[in-house]
């Protein structure tokens, strides 16, 4: 009998062993708080007032969280220097898509990889000039939406020796091509594609080429998230999905 009761007490604590394991990761880290840019299509679209937030980044991480087990919410819009505050202060656990800069590296704790994302030197069809390095664009003036942060080595137009203006509103961005006020603009295409205005076709516009610098999109957890604990879960998810979405997508994408 004594036997008995023994080997039942031990499946027991086998079994409750394997459902908190099961368990641990929502245990931890639970109530998820997510956010991400206010808009950077098609990755995270533009809200629209009393709607759910839209895009890939959003589909993944509901995804990802689904299958992990672990209860989240994404927050509605803000602005990016908020969202990074909040990341870095611990009242949001995980950004959802980012790109990675050595004092982003120091601030959070980044995931592994889960898309790349592409920027380029942008013309006005018709005004393409012949480019082969960043030299080509010192002579030329160019545009940039306000705040962006171009990945290297295009980032090199936002120093003095170039003739670079920042425009905070999208819709003047493509009026300056037009109208010949500006020879390129330094963008995603793939964004300035989903934000183009009535009035203007992708076809209006060339991409040079030569230009071309893919980077990579990540997930950032704060240094000050239990989330932490879930930081190889969640690679693995990524892993699986971002490995999904560069074979199974990528091409629809960047196609549409």
């Amino acid at each position: 009998m004594l036997a008995k009761n023994f080997h039942i007490c031990c499946t027991l604590l086998i079994c409750l062993s394997a459902f908190f394991s099961k368990h641990s990761l929502a245990g931890e880290c639970s109530d998820v708080r997510l956010s991400g840019p206010p808009v950077w299509p098609p990755y995270v679209n533009g809200e629209e007032k009393g709607t759910e937030r839209t895009g890939l980044a959003i589909d993944l991480v509901n995804d990802i969280f689904s299958e992990l087990g672990v209860t989240h919410q994404i927050d509605d819009a803000k602005p990016w220097a908020r969202v990074t505050s909040e990341l870095e202060q611990g009242k949001i656990d995980i950004v959802f898509a980012l790109l990675s800069y050595p004092q982003r590296r120091e601030n959070y704790v980044f995931t592994e990889s889960w898309l790349d994302d592409y920027y380029a030197v942008v013309t006005y069809r018709g005004r393409e000039f012949p480019f082969e390095g960043m030299q080509d664009l010192k002579s030329r003036r160019g545009v940039v939406y306000h705040g962006i942060n171009l990945p290297p080595p295009l980032n090199q137009a936002q120093s003095e020796a170039y003739d670079l203006i920042e425009i905070p509103e999208i819709p003047s961005l493509y009026k300056m091509l037009r109208l010949g006020r500006a020879d390129y603009i330094l963008t995603s295409p793939l964004t300035f594609k989903r934000l183009m205005p009535d009035g203007y076709v992708w076809s209006d516009f060339t991409v040079l080429e030569p230009s071309i610098v893919r980077i990579p999109i990540y997930m950032a957890i704060s240094k000050k998230s239990p989330c932490l604990t879930i930081l190889d879960s969640l690679n693995a998810k990524i892993s699986q999905h971002g490995q999904r979405l560069k074979t199974e997508r990528y091409s629809e994408i960047f196609s549409n």
